[in-house]
């Protein structure tokens, strides 16, 4: 037995605090597999409801399932060849959780997974699978914010909207919108013909 994919296995659904390192105690202690069963067994019930909350029939089987399986797991170390009630347990758990059900071999249920944004950006980066312009648009806010205050500095030092859009290789479009931003932040002047009106005294 390799504990180190079991020390993995836990470790996908619990995490790394008080899973992680612990491969050759997994190895020697029937006690600690046994916590770590148990511990994976809880996240999981948790999330089974989650997951179900609108199938009520298939979220009560699986959370007798699972109870089945944790009533199991303390028979460890007591029994002899309970791991193969373990496996049943959780065969029946994966089957429920892929659509299988009522002893036939049909599918019962729809599945679908999918990945919001995050999640699926997540795996990219734990993957180490990044595309170099992947990380470039990651940096997008600091690259806008400079390519921004590079367009009012060459602006207000004289250059055209069509020299800058020359030197930074940027849409004729894009500068506009800056320089047109940049203006509407300013507070504006009052003229001195204005000012002078207003504090004009009345006759």
């Amino acid at each position: 037995m390799r504990w180190w994919d079991f020390e993995r296995a836990i470790q996908s659904v619990c995490g790394e605090k008080g899973v992680h390192g612990l491969a050759s105690l997994y190895g020697m202690k029937i006690s600690k597999r046994k916590d770590a069963l148990l511990k994976w067994v809880k996240k999981v019930r948790m999330r089974c409801i989650e997951v179900t909350n609108l199938d009520p029939r298939l979220r009560d089987r699986l959370v007798s399932d699972l109870e089945d399986l944790e009533q199991e797991t303390q028979l460890l170390g007591k029994e002899e060849d309970i791991e193969w009630d373990l496996i049943t347990r959780l065969l029946f758990i994966c089957s429920r959780l892929l659509g299988y059900d009522w002893m036939d071999g049909k599918i019962h249920r729809h599945v679908l997974f999918f990945q919001d944004d995050v999640q699926e950006w997540e795996d990219i980066k734990t993957e180490g699978k990044i595309p170099p312009y992947i990380e470039v648009l990651d940096k997008r806010p600091l690259i806008s914010e400079i390519e921004e205050s590079l367009v009012i500095d060459l602006h207000e030092k004289g250059l055209d909207i069509y020299h800058i859009t020359t030197l930074l290789k940027t849409k004729k479009s894009r500068i506009e919108k800056i320089l047109r931003d940049y203006r509407k932040s300013k507070p504006k002047k009052k003229s001195p013909r204005s000012s002078k009106l207003k504090h004009a005294k009345k006759p």
